[in-house]
């Protein structure tokens, strides 16, 4: 079936080239599986992240910033460029729960300040 072939030629992929290969298919054509790129960008740390973006240069001859930018806006557009752009940090808890707080106080939210501070960060 079709769906074994994919799972067969995605498997025997290398990672990064699997994942640049669902963020393309997540943008091609009309309309953009956001819940794709949700799903692949996400879950990745920050050396999976660069090895991803070199994929997607090399396979698609494309930058994958500016794909995603062409084909997304708004928070969610900001929340993508900067985890693709984000670089390893120190971990500082309480300098970044002291910033989270302070962009919180008073009226409004600050939430160009809580994108940054919360996707410029991974799981790992």
């Amino acid at each position: 079936s079709c769906n074994y072939q994919k799972v067969m030629v995605w498997q025997a992929m290398a990672p990064e080239d699997c994942r640049a290969s669902i963020l393309n298919k997540a943008m091609a054509g009309l309309g953009t599986s956001e819940d794709q790129l949700i799903r692949v960008i996400c879950q990745l740390n920050f050396a999976e992240r660069a090895a991803v973006k070199e994929a997607y240069e090399r396979l698609y001859g494309r930058n994958l910033i500016e794909h995603i930018v062409s084909e997304t806006s708004g928070d969610f557009q900001k929340c993508l460029k900067l985890m693709l752009e984000a670089e390893e940090a120190q971990f500082d808890i309480e300098a970044d729960c002291a910033a989270m707080k302070e962009a919180m106080d008073g009226w409004g939210t600050d939430e160009d300040t809580l994108i940054k501070l919360i996707c410029s960060k991974t799981s790992k």
